[in-house]
């Protein structure tokens, strides 16, 4: 999707990157365990970054709203907002809520409410404008539903590449 920034003076500035797309049946949905869901789903969001002047500090905001197509599936809705900064010349550590809303279908009104805590690790030169290497650490806090165990912890590792940047 699009992406932009937009600079915001001696305050820093804003970066903002939108997406549309599907997700896609890639697994044997019988398997144990399941991996896909065996749908088409349409999947849209936007994050956004705010850097002050010196990128010392940071403010994340990203919304996700996932489109089920068959019926009774319901609609998943994710936003979070985590602030943070500069560790290192290489590490950034950002942290805050995020929570998950199901709409329609079968888990109407189902949600839960998690701590994430996300350290960012991008490499010297060239390969760190190109990408980088992030770890989630979620923890539930509340929730109501299926989906709502107060004492999970999920950890997630996470490798962005910027393929824009492949060709420079």
């Amino acid at each position: 999707g699009p992406r932009f920034k937009v600079d915001i003076g001696n305050a820093g500035s804003l970066h903002v990157l939108s997406y549309a797309g599907a997700v896609l049946p890639t697994v044997d949905v019988e398997a144990k365990p399941a991996l896909g869901n065996g749908r088409i789903d349409g999947k849209f969001g936007f994050f956004a970054t705010y850097l002050s002047k010196h990128k010392k500090l940071e403010a994340d905001i990203a919304f996700d709203y996932l489109n089920a197509s068959q019926r009774g599936i319901s609609d998943d809705i994710n936003v979070g907002i985590a602030v943070g900064g500069q560790l290192s010349k290489n590490f950034r550590l950002v942290a805050g809520p995020m929570t998950n809303l199901k709409v329609g279908g079968n888990n109407d009104g189902e949600y839960t409410l998690s701590q994430r805590v996300n350290l960012r690790f991008t490499p010297n030169g060239n390969l760190g404008k190109r990408m980088h290497l992030e770890l989630w650490g979620d923890k539930i806090i509340t929730g109501e539903g299926n989906y709502s165990a107060k004492d999970g912890y999920a950890f997630t590792g996470v490798v962005r590449i910027n393929l824009g940047s492949l060709s420079k």
